[in-house]
This record gives C-alpha cells, structure tokens and sequence, in this order.
C-alpha cells in the first residue's frame, strides 16, 4: 500500500500541479497583502493625519461602534446580518475594556483571514485542480486498463489515490499558510503571533450571550483555522474524487464541481430563508467563522450542524466512489 501511495503522489508531483497551485497562491497573496496594508494606511491616515504604528486606535473603535449601532437601527436588517453585528459590538466593548487594539495588522492576523475566506472559493479551487482528473485522466490517458492489470485488488488502487489525494490535499492547506505568513510578514513586518483573539460570543434569542468567551492568541487560533480548512479540504477533496470517477472526464469533473461552489455561494446570498438549503456541503463551508461568531448561513446552522453535514458529504461520497469504482466495468 505505502508503494501504491507513492506511485499516486509521485504522478502528481509529475503533471506539476503544484507548480500552478503554487504560483496562484504567491499571486492571490500578494495582491490580498497589498491591497490590505494600503487599506491599513489610508485607514489610520484618515483618522490621526499619519501612518505611525503608535497611534491613538480607540477613536476609531469607537467610530465603528457607532456605525454598527447605527446600522442597527434600520427595520430591514435581515435576521442573520443582525446577529454578526451585534457579535462585533460586543467584541469591540471588550477589545476597549481591555485595552487591546483590534485594528494592528500582523502576518498571523491576515493568514488567519485569509485562510478563513479562501475556505469558501480559494482553497477548494485548489483541491478540484488537485483532484480534478485522479481518476477521470486515468480513462482519458487510457492507462486505466494497464492500471487494472496489476495483481493488485480495484479497492486497493483506489485506496491509495483518496490517501494520497488527502496527503497532498493536507499540504495544499500547509502551503497556503506558509505563503500567506511569509509574504504578509515582508509586507506587515510583524508575524503577531501572541496577539490575543476573542472566540465564542452566541447570539440566543437576539441577545448575545459571552458566557463561553475565551482569549486565546492569535497563534493558536490560526491553528484552529488551518486544521478546519484541513477538514474542509478532506471534504472537498473526496466529492472531488467521487464525481471523477462518476464521470469519467476531467473537463466535466471540474466542471461540476465549480458549479456546485458556485451554487453554494448563490444559496448563502439568496436563499438564506430556504431551510434545505443548509443540508449542501459549499453552504457549510467556512466552518472557521464560527469561532469569532461572524459566518453568515442559513439559521439555525451552528459548528457541530456544519461539521455534522460535511461529515455525511464525506463519508457517502467515498462509499458511492468505492462502491462505483468497484463494481463498474471500468474497461469500456
């Protein structure tokens, strides 16, 4: 199996994937950093007439309470923008009592942000290019049969595709951090790693509730945001792999694939109110949200529902795969 494993992954390294997936990461990063550290400037610009680090941020703080509030105030507030809001206002009221200024911008800070919007379009771009043709190229190379030839069990070949797909899928999300720590840190020039970050405000019946709020540091909240984009990549990663070998093209196995995060992101905008919305995995996305209480879904969704529904896609994904792979006359 470790053979079969490496054989998987050492045909990945060879269509140079990485290389693409490398360059969009270096590029989208830096456009995201430059664009962020301008607006940074300009930000503090505005309020103090300079751009020096030593500045007075409660003012600004303060600004942004008042927009929130005033915001608040409209009648045609949808119930799930309300619930975001009146989180923020609660973390800005803390970040004042406790004298922690909530607008410096560091490395960790922005891969944290980062790796949490790239959860719902960036990153399972990645993983479709990354598993777009596993199995799908094998029929359009037609080295399919040469494959099936091997003295080796259909279960055991696929076996060591979904584990070096996953394998590769874990480094992908690895890669991502990496760079967006590394060019954030030669744009910020603070890595902001014992940082404190707020985590776990709710919001029940329109009141929010701070009974669970914890301060952790920012380092270990990209952790917890790196390992759930980790579990989101999995996911993505096995759907992926599922519709490759359903369809039998790569051009039609990405193609669905974006259709259905495109789809996803029309749900979460549009169809808020549609309860059966909340049950398709690109809804789910961005699971990371959830620990600052700023993801924007259906209601009703929590952390554990998310996790819960993710799960399901997974798990029946990969039986469908194995069950097709398997049981298909795959040599037609």
């Amino acid at each position: 199996m470790v053979k079969l494993i490496k054989n998987e992954i050492i045909k990945m390294l060879l269509k140079k994937k990485l290389i693409l997936i490398l360059a969009i990461l270096i590029l989208e990063t830096s456009a995201f950093a430059y664009g962020q550290n301008v607006r940074y400037k300009r930000t503090i610009e505005g309020y103090t007439k300079n751009q020096s680090k030593n500045y007075n941020w409660k003012p600004l703080i303060n600004q942004q309470i008042d927009d929130i509030k005033n915001k608040l105030s409209y009648k045609n507030v949808k119930k799930s923008d309300e619930r975001i809001m009146k989180i923020q206002l609660e973390q800005y009221k803390y970040y004042l009592k406790k004298n922690i200024s909530p607008a410096a911008i560091s490395a960790s800070k922005f891969t944290s942000e980062l790796m949490e919007q790239s959860a719902l379009m960036l990153l399972p771009l990645l993983i479709i290019i990354l598993a777009g043709d596993i199995v799908s190229g094998e029929f359009s190379s037609k080295t399919i049969k040469v494959l099936l030839t091997r003295a080796v069990p259909r279960w055991k070949i696929l076996l060591s595709k979904y584990t070096a797909l996953i394998l590769m899928s874990a480094f992908v999300v690895f890669l991502s951090a990496v760079v967006s720590l590394g060019i954030s840190e030669f744009t910020f020039k603070d890595f902001g790693f014992m940082e404190p970050v707020i985590s776990g405000y709710k919001v029940v019946n329109g009141v929010v509730n701070a009974s669970s709020v914890v301060q952790i540091y920012q380092w270990q909240y990209l952790l917890l945001v790196c390992s759930l984009n980790f579990f989101e990549a999995a996911v993505i990663a096995t759907i992926a792999f599922m519709v490759s070998i359903l369809v039998r093209s790569t051009a039609a196995s990405i193609g669905i694939m974006m259709a259905g995060l495109i789809g996803g992101s029309l749900l979460r905008v549009f169809l808020t109110d549609w309860p059966f919305a909340k049950y398709f995995f690109a809804v789910n996305l961005q699971t990371s949200q959830y620990l600052t209480g700023n993801f924007k879904g259906v209601p009703g969704m929590s952390l554990v529902s998310s996790m819960c529904v993710l799960i399901v896609w997974l798990v029946t994904s990969l039986i469908i795969s194995f069950f097709a792979f398997t049981r298909r006359d795959v040599l037609v």
